[in-house]
């Protein structure tokens, strides 16, 4: 399990990433500032709080990092900043993101890595959900900005490449950004006939630079000595989720439903495709721990009874209440459908990305559900499962193939989605392996 600290230092780190999103969403949408001089202020505030880092630490920085390098993290900045301008921010986090993630597992191909049926089918799932994202449509983020995010995203893939080996993260980050200020300068001399400013602007800038980005990254890197590989690539799905949460009310952007179903294609495609990857360079030497032992139950089951069954019942509640203030304004609904994507997110990683096992279904359905826009069923439904006991969405899941060993018939429907003693789930908990045996895990 995570330590307390190393997961209170991957929450903030996980903020601040999506912090950049927001705060140059901020600057380009409600000031004055311009795209190419907000990336030389961020550059040049991150490399000064990078740098008082490094030298507090007392270490030299004069050898750490590469021009290379430099030039991928300014190009990276530049066609962020330069996205922003028309993107919103649950979008650009999105693509960024799916594109950052693609990239470095395409050079993982190139460089001879052989992906499983699963790893591709994963990576084939978030390269639908992007160009999906990007087809012709009334809620299609602008092909110019998206296409500049693509770019940011390719970058910033070439630059974790790049940085691949170090040893000392911190201090070539510290150098890579004081070498990208030049690179930024002469972007601002270039597009000098087009220079504004002002202080809200500038603030905004110095903010993602200094905070987001260089207290952002030196957070990260304490983080990382704490976490797996897949750990690390997994909680970083977080990010465009917390960036599109944060901007409906900070920066009163829609979720739209285009953007919710590209979401849930692209962050459980990479989901898939990092979990399985994980998995497999584990081997089999790692099965007789007690968690790994449990191939069918994952993490989850592993956990106490009575924590199971708390933190099950919380996390429908908190679905429910915000179902219920989406009937006092339907903006509450879009807060739902991610805090469902996180919520499934959460059960996957419990899961050990077993995308079969019941838990994993019953949330990836009500993702689609709530989706859907079904919010006044959703509600009834999920009140049923809180109060009385009975969810409707698992009982009708149960009758899938792959969650029964008997054949179906009439009584089968009738004896699992009738509330009677011998099927009846207690509230939100686990699925009665008596009467579904094949059921393991958690509605």
């Amino acid at each position: 399990m995570l330590r307390v600290r190393t997961l209170i230092l991957t929450i903030l780190a996980m903020i601040a990433f999506a912090g950049n999103s927001l705060l140059c969403r901020m600057a380009l949408k409600h000031t004055d500032i311009d795209a190419a001089s907000f990336t030389s202020i961020r550059l040049i505030s991150g490399a000064l709080v990078l740098w008082l880092i490094v030298w507090l630490r007392g270490e030299p920085i004069a050898k750490a990092g590469n021009w290379l390098a430099a030039l991928a993290l300014v190009t990276y900045a530049a066609c962020f900043a330069i996205a922003y301008a028309s993107l919103s921010a649950g979008a650009g986090a999105l693509l960024l993101f799916g594109s950052v993630q693609i990239t470095m597992i395409g050079y993982g191909l190139w460089t001879g890595e052989r992906l499983r049926r699963s790893q591709g089918m994963g990576l084939f799932l978030a390269l639908a959900g992007l160009i999906g994202l990007l087809l012709p449509g009334l809620t299609t983020p602008p092909l110019p900005g998206s296409l500049l995010m693509l770019g940011a995203g390719i970058a910033w893939g070439l630059y974790s490449i790049l940085g691949k080996g170090v040893t000392n993260p911190i201090q070539a980050t510290a150098r890579n950004f004081l070498r990208a200020v030049p690179f930024a300068l002469g972007l601002s001399l270039f597009t000098h006939a087009y220079i504004a400013l002002d202080l809200g602007g500038i603030g905004y800038a110095i903010a993602s630079g200094a905070i987001a980005s260089g207290m952002g990254y030196a957070i990260w890197y304490h983080a990382l000595p704490g976490l797996k590989a897949t750990q690390a690539a997994t909680v970083q799905l977080s990010v465009p989720i917390l960036a599109a949460i944060a901007a409906i009310p900070l920066l009163h952007e829609p979720m739209t439903l285009r953007l919710g179903l590209a979401a849930i294609a692209i962050l459980g495609g990479i989901t898939l495709a990092i979990g399985t990857q994980g998995a497999s360079k584990q081997g089999s030497a790692q099965l007789d721990e007690p968690i790994r032992s449990q191939q069918h139950d994952g993490i989850f089951l592993t956990l106490s009874s009575r924590f199971r069954q708390r933190l099950i019942w919380c996390l429908w509640l908190v679905t429910w209440l915000g179902l219920l203030a989406g009937l006092v304004s339907r903006q509450w609904y879009e807060v739902v459908v991610w805090f469902s994507v996180i919520h499934a997110l959460i059960f996957i990683y419990l899961e050990r990305f077993n995308l079969t096992a019941f838990p994993v279904q019953v949330r990836l359905a009500y993702v689609a559900w709530v989706a859907g826009l079904l919010m006044g069923i959703a509600t009834l439904g999920l009140a049923a499962n809180l109060f009385v006991g009975y969810c409707p969405l698992a009982r009708m899941l149960s009758l899938l193939p792959i969650n029964r060993s008997e054949p179906f018939s009439c009584n089968l429907v009738k004896r699992d989605t009738n509330v009677t003693p011998s099927i009846r789930v207690a509230p939100a908990l686990i699925a009665s392996s008596s009467s579904l045996p094949i059921l393991s895990g958690a509605s």
